[in-house]
This record gives structure tokens, C-alpha cells and sequence, in this order.
């Protein structure tokens, strides 16, 4: 099932939660998700100017959420165990601020962060105990929409791509991690007895939501059918749409259930998606297969003659016949898609494309292939 309303995802730091967010992001419209980067002044200005969003994240804390949000209906977050957390954030910013020493070992002494982001306290109010907070971060944890563990970060994933009727990616790709993952026993003794000290309540909170984790899970694994199942039922009223619309179609500034794809970005004119950093990447479309299909590929760029001319799409598995053609100074890629090569037990195609090589762009400072703008999907032949 899909679940409506709003969003807002509690991003503590160092939780790989970028990476989380980035993943969220993809499956709202353009115009439903907050611009990525926003600070919580952006978010007061947006507000106050009547501008508002389906899906909310950023460093922000529960009490602040409150105060300059409108209402959400599913908070969710990521826990992380505190002691290699914290780390983490002192390492971050240690190579951000080499020449800072002093400011960046003031991060291993930021007193129970989670407990205070999570808890919907004032956490600059003195009069609010830590015991307080800690009590409260438990029962917003315990009936938020979501919370996942980093360090189970694909269980927790597939357990939100369930809870949300979103596509479960069991690698997504990862945004602003460490070279080298910080781990307990790379902590030195002497930061971590600093960290421990700071960070009592944190521990107390994440062993909590260990537990309530590990409990769910297993009810989880339990059902039947398993993630994928469920997320192809959660397409029935994506299909439902598009059948009233008469064909199927998806542009670069839509939710996009796919992998292999950079982040949606405007280049003045269109929303579109680069193609990259790996040599295959897919897009699922939904489709009435009682029908065939005409379907066209529209690109802004291809960055090479090679990947223009042998360029490999699929459908549910099967290879496609495909011819290219230039049309208003964009690329465009068409095929035929027989109604027969479809798997009749989901409600979307699988388009897959895979390309011969990549191109390293300094500007996307990624290696990419081709920068698409829609996909259409137009009828063929009637029952």
C-alpha cells in the first residue's frame, strides 16, 4: 500500500542518511519534495510565502519540526550506534577543517545528540532532564511511521520501501560517506571514553530501538509474499492514473522507481536524470499489458557515438530492436514492445538499459552516459 499525507525525515548526522534521503526523494514529483540543501530558514521563508512540500528532511530536530513545519504524518529516522556516530562526525569534520583542530575535537563532546533531536523537547531548555528527553525520544521512536538502524541499513530499507509502497533497492547508491567506514574498534581509546561520557542517554535509547528493531523485523520476515510482491500491488493505482490518461509516461521531474540514475537536476530548461556512475541502470514503468506498446526514449545527450549507437534496452528481460533518430536537437531512442514479452504478475514494466561505456563529466563530476528527459509508452493495438 501506498501512504499518503506528508513526510518529514528526521536526519541526524552521520547516519547515512543522505544517502537515505536521496533514495526518498526519487519517489515524489519534483514539485513535492523540499529542494535538497535547505536549511531551515528556507523551509520558515517557504512556509511563510503559502510554498509547501510532501517530503521534508534535513537536520532538523523534532522540536524544531514542530514549531516551523506544517503538520506531518509520517516522521521517520535513523539510529546509529552514538559512541561510532559521534566518530564519525569528528572524522567528518576533521577533513573538512584540517586547520581547525580545536573546533572539530568539540564533536566529541555534543552531549546525546539523538536523544535530543528525537525527543520534541526544547533542547536548549535547562529545565528539561536528560532522563526526559531520553523517556520521550522512546515513545516518538516507538509511534513514528519508521525508524531503521544504520547499521542494518538494507533490512531497514527493505522494511521502509514496505511501509511506504516504495521499490527496495538492496545497494542504493551512497552520498557523502567516508573513504573508509568508521567502526568501533577504529576509535582510539582516548576519544572514546570523551564519547562515552557524552552519550549515556544515546546508548540507552539506541540499544532501546535495537530491540524494538529486531522485534519488528521478525514480523516482518514472517509475512508472506515478501517485499516484492507488495511493492508491485503498491503500483495498481499508479496504473489506474495512467489508464485515464490513455498512454504511459515519465518525465525527469516525477517520482522515479529505477536504480542507476544520478539525482533529477534543472539545466535551465528541463528536469532530467544522468544515466551513471555504472554501465547498466533500469526504470520501472507502469503499463496495461492487455496492450502493446510503441516506446520512445527521449534524451537531451549522449555523450559518446559509441553509446549512441549501441545502446541495449530490454523490457521485463527481453532484448528490444531499437532505432535512434535526432527530433529538435534531442536524442531519441524507439522500439516496439510486444505485449507478450511482459511478466503478467506485476502491474510495470522493466525497462533496462545498458550502455558500452562512460564518460567522466566535470561538470556532473560523475561518469555518465546519457542525460534523459521522459519515457513514453504509446498504444498499439486494442483487445
Amino acid at each position: 500500500m501506498v501512504v499518503d499525507g506528508t513526510y518529514f525525515f528526521l536526519h541526524i548526522p552521520k547516519t547515512a542518511g543522505t544517502s537515505l534521503s536521496r533514495y526518498m526523494e526519487d519517489f515524489f514529483d519534483v514539485d513535492e519534495a523540499q529542494p535538497y540543501g535547505y536549511q531551515i530558514e528556507d523551509i520558515i521563508k517557504d512556509v511563510d510565502n503559502g510554498r509547501f512540500f510532501r517530503f521534508y528532511q534535513g537536520h532538523i530536530s523534532l522540536y524544531e519540526s514542530k514549531k516551523f513545519l506544517p503538520d506531518i504524518d509520517n516522521l521517520i529516522t535513523v539510529l546509529r550506534n552514538p559512541w561510532v556516530r559521534v566518530y564519525s562526525h569528528f572524522r567528518h569534520h576533521s577533513r573538512c577543517m584540517p586547520e581547525n583542530k580545536e573546533l572539530s575535537e568539540t564533536y566529541l563532546c555534543i552531549d546525546n545528540l539523538m536523544c535530543k533531536m528525537l525527543s520534541g523537547l526544547n533542547p536548549d531548555d535547562p529545565l528539561v532532564s536528560i532522563e526526559e528527553h531520553l523517556y520521550s525520544a522512546k515513545m516518538n521512536i516507538k509511534e513514528c511511521a519508521f525508524f531503521g538502524l544504520t547499521e542494518l541499513f538494507d533490512e531497514s530499507l527493505a522494511m521502509l520501501a514496505d511501509k511506504f509502497g516504495w521499490m527496495f533497492v538492496a545497494k542504493p547508491q551512497r552520498f557523502n560517506s567516508a573513504t573508509k567506514a568508521t567502526t568501533l574498534k577504529s576509535i582510539p581509546e582516548d576519544k572514546l571514553e570523551i564519547i562515552k561520557e557524552h552519550n549515556t542517554a544515546d546508548m540507552e535509547l539506541y540499544v532501546y530501538a535495537n530491540q524494538l528493531f529486531e522485534k519488528r523485523w521478525q514480523e516482518f520476515i514472517s509475512l508472506q509474499g515478501g517485499v516484492d510482491s507488495r511493492y508491485s500491488l503498491s503500483w495498481l493505482n499508479r496504473v489506474k492514473k495512467m489508464e485515464r490518461q490513455g498512454n504511459f509516461s515519465w518525465s525527469a521531474g516525477e517520482a522515479m522507481h529505477g536504480l542507476g540514475w544520478l539525482p533529477r537536476i534543472h539545466n535551465g530548461n528541463n528536469w532530467l536524470r544522468w544515466m551513471g556512475p555504472n554501465k547498466t541502470a533500469f526504470l520501472n514503468m507502469s503499463i496495461d499489458k492487455n496492450y502493446s506498446y510503441t516506446l520512445r526514449i527521449t534524451c537531451l545527450d549522449v555523450q559518446s557515438e559509441r553509446i549512441l549507437n549501441e545502446l541495449q534496452i530490454a523490457a521485463d528481460g527481453s532484448p528490444l530492436d531499437v532505432s535512434s533518430y535526432l527530433s529538435d536537437g534531442q536524442v531519441v531512442f524507439e522500439t516496439q514492445v510486444p505485449r507478450e514479452i511482459f511478466d503478467t504478475n506485476k502491474y510495470y514494466v522493466r525497462l533496462e538499459f545498458s550502455v558500452p561505456e562512460l564518460v567522466w563529466n566535470e561538470v556532473v563530476l560523475s561518469k555518465i552516459a546519457l542525460a534523459l528527459l521522459r519515457v513514453d509508452l504509446f498504444k498499439l493495438d486494442v483487445l
